[in-house]
């Protein structure tokens, strides 16, 4: 079994290279599809024996379609780090409280601190850009360092208070109303959502043998993609055990390869080995 895992590996590689023109939900598909043609060419080759090794992919629909992520940063300021990281958090909070009033995942991907240095603290010119020095004016709004300008008092350096937040609509008829919310709650900035993808990545949106990442999903969804894929290897093994003439007894062993979502359905491939009923 060692050997024919490592064997679907390479083969699975193989098959990334040669659809590289495709978009990924297809690249997703033609994997799954070159790992049960692999899997069933080893089936055959195993029917001498007192069992039969097939593989098959299940599918099932996702509640919405594929998910798509969009992201925004808040940032707070304070000379207190303590002030600023709680100006934040309220900030979070009323996003937070949106997303579940809309029917929006949301999760915390990054949060920093950085210190903001005053304008004044960082400004300096050279004396060829002083007012009447040699005929030279000041750009507007440039700062100058002018002679007693050091004695001035000067702002203090900022705390900056960072998070961004990763979200995706699980109700999308009412995402535009979520991001006036998100837009009232002080957000002012958005990205993310459909873009383009890498089909040469076949880890994403994938994964093969426990190797890659898929989007959350909810583990029912997965449940009926399991169960189809299972029915649809039984019915190809007796298939196969027929035209040996022979029938199907138990399942002995079922391997999971590959889960993913390709377009609006996820996927479960498995590698199936079933028993040959006993000669009668």
């Amino acid at each position: 079994m060692k050997t024919a895992i490592s064997v679907m590996m390479i083969a699975a590689c193989l098959s990334a290279g040669a659809v590289q023109a495709q978009q990924a939900d297809k690249f997703a598909s033609g994997l799954a599809t070159a790992m049960e043609g692999l899997g069933q060419s080893l089936g055959q080759s195993a029917i001498a024996g007192d069992s039969l090794f097939v593989t098959a992919t299940g599918r099932a629909p996702l509640p919405s379609g594929p998910r798509v992520w969009y992201t925004t940063t808040l940032e707070a300021r304070d000379a207190s780090a303590v002030a600023a990281a709680e100006a934040r958090d309220k900030l979070k909070g009323a996003i937070e409280a949106a997303a579940r009033r809309f029917g929006v995942d949301i999760e915390t991907q990054s949060s920093s601190f950085a210190i903001e240095p005053s304008l004044l603290a960082r400004a300096h010119v050279s004396p060829g850009l002083q007012p009447g020095f040699g005929g030279a004016s000041a750009p507007p709004g440039l700062i100058l360092n002018r002679p007693g300008m050091s004695d001035q008092p000067q702002p203090e350096p900022k705390f900056v208070a960072k998070i961004t937040l990763k979200f995706a609509p699980t109700h999308p008829e009412r995402f535009a109303e979520f991001l006036d919310a998100l837009r009232a709650a002080g957000a002012d900035n958005l990205e993310g959502g459909p873009g383009p993808t890498n089909p040469l990545n076949i880890f994403q949106n994938n994964t093969l043998l426990g190797a890659g990442s898929v989007d959350q999903v909810d583990e029912a969804v997965w449940d009926k993609a399991s169960r189809a894929a299972v029915d649809a290897a039984r019915h190809q093994a007796e298939v196969l055990a027929a035209a040996s003439g022979r029938s199907l007894g138990e399942t002995r062993e079922v391997l999971a390869l590959n889960r993913g979502v390709q377009g609006p359905d996820a996927t479960v491939t498995l590698a199936v080995r079933f028993a040959f009923a006993p000669l009668k």
